[in-house]
């Protein structure tokens, strides 16, 4: 039977038994006007004095808080453990001291309905100590805000490589940390384990509310809804930060473990649009002068279909101008995979004159681009009338085309770096002209059916 303090605060038991009471991890519980409070006050194994505290409505429930409490401590290897409980003011508290991550004396305290829930909750507090450290309560006032500095200094980092592999970062920050403010804007001030599955759902809602300004043309601005993929990459985003969470031991649930799937990738719009081979003349046309610089990468991408972050950090030293092959660095692709992509005639042409106009050190970017393109690439496509098209789409057009000369999808694949079919058929796109050859194909096999059944019917001449 735990040790017990009355509400005037006289013992029972002996003077020694007081004097040992701070060698041991003890419980208590204390009252506050009118309440009781569960305390357990008790040293370490290493000398360090800790305190937990559990509040409840009545003696009788504090007295089964303490007991809870002195029994999870006996099987935890602490010996004699003794109790009390105190009777101050009317409310009810929980509370439990431990030694924090950082070494220093800490406590948890916690409101109770009554003394035996207040023993509940000592139960609760010592439950989780027990099984996900003191990390664990430390975080329990954690809000969203505080979460998200500690990703994104711990996560949002540039990307390590170590054997040309990707060991640690990203190699992208732009994106994920223009996420990551948006929802510190949404979650910031609420506790990290108060946001429930409903709170995400919430917030899904109102996003795909929300306007997403973009220029669809040189001197007009159009207003539309934000995408279920942009919102999606958010979410991933925030459920990216629960996941770190659990595994540093902040929470132990995530609220998309809970309830219907909150990121539905089936839902987002598929992007299908390819350039045609007359508007390439016409972007090809808006490709001098000033942007000139622009040529040999769109030439360069739908020949090889190379994604842009490839074509931007490609070296001189990754070409064979002698065999016509460009090798494509781990480092650099998507899927962290190496792969080698041949040139064609026009390819070959165009990176032997930026071979003649470059400084020749191996090491320099092949097309001189260290930033974006998206404004010089926006604006070609405006000059030459072209609606729709982004660079991306570059490589959606040099896949299909692919498929088009004849070449198995196994062979295209290895070209494009996909790894997943599922994936690369969404580059694989048709077009207007494509669907017409189909249609012709398809009449060319109905004729011939009908032919064969005609000839079925017309008996055979002896």
């Amino acid at each position: 039977m735990p040790y017990v303090t009355l509400q005037s605060g006289r013992t029972r038991g002996r003077t020694g038994e007081m004097k040992t009471m701070a060698r041991h991890r003890t419980g208590s519980v204390k009252v506050e006007k009118g309440g009781f409070c569960a305390r357990v006050i008790y040293v370490d194994r290493k000398g360090a004095l800790h305190q937990m505290k559990r509040r409840g409505r009545t003696r009788a429930q504090a007295e089964k808080l303490l007991a809870r409490l002195c029994d999870g401590l006996m099987k935890e290897g602490v010996e004699n453990p003794k109790g009390s409980i105190l009777k101050e003011k009317d409310s009810v508290w929980a509370r439990v001291t431990y030694i924090g991550s950082d070494g220093k004396r800490k406590q948890k305290k916690r409101r109770a309905e009554s003394k035996t829930h207040a023993k509940e909750l000592i139960g609760e507090l010592l439950d989780e100590l027990k099984d996900h450290g003191a990390e664990s309560l430390e975080a329990d006032r954690m809000t969203f805000g505080q979460l998200a500095k500690r990703y994104e200094s711990g996560e949002l980092v540039p990307a390590l490589y170590a054997d040309g592999h990707k060991i640690h970062g990203r190699r992208s920050l732009a994106a994920p940390k223009r996420f990551l403010k948006v929802l510190v804007d949404w979650f910031g001030a609420r506790r990290v384990r108060t946001i429930t599955h409903a709170d995400v759902q919430n917030y899904r809602v109102h996003r795909l509310q929300q306007d997403s300004k973009r220029r669809v043309e040189r001197d007009r601005d159009e207003r539309k809804k934000l995408s279920v993929a942009s919102v999606n990459r958010e979410l991933e985003m925030l459920r990216a930060i629960f996941n770190y969470a659990k595994r540093q031991g902040w929470t132990q649930k995530s609220p998309f473990e809970s309830g219907k799937p909150l990121i539905l990738k089936s839902a987002e719009k598929e992007r299908e649009r390819i350039l045609s081979k007359i508007e390439e003349q016409a972007l090809l046309a808006q490709c001098v002068d000033r942007r000139e610089h622009l040529r040999a990468l769109v030439i360069a991408a739908l020949d090889t279909a190379m994604r842009r972050g490839e074509l931007f950090k490609l070296r001189w030293s990754d070409l064979d101008l002698h065999t016509g092959e460009i090798h494509i660095r781990a480092t650099t692709t998507k899927t962290l995979s190496e792969r080698i992509v041949n040139m064609t005639s026009r390819v070959d042409t165009e990176l032997r004159r930026l071979w003649e106009q470059s400084t020749k050190e191996p090491d320099a970017l092949v097309f001189g681009v260290s930033t974006d393109i998206k404004h010089s690439f926006t604006g070609a496509c405006d000059d030459a009338k072209i609606k729709g098209i982004r660079f991306h789409d570059l490589r959606h057009t040099a896949t299909t085309r692919m498929i088009e000369a004849g070449m198995p999808m196994g062979q295209v694949m290895k070209v494009t770096g996909h790894t997943q079919m599922k994936t690369f058929l969404r580059y694989v796109n048709v077009d207007e002209r494509a669907t017409r050859l189909i249609a012709n194909a398809l009449d060319t096999y109905n004729a011939k059916l009908e032919a064969e059944f005609e000839s079925l019917k017309t008996p055979a001449v002896n």
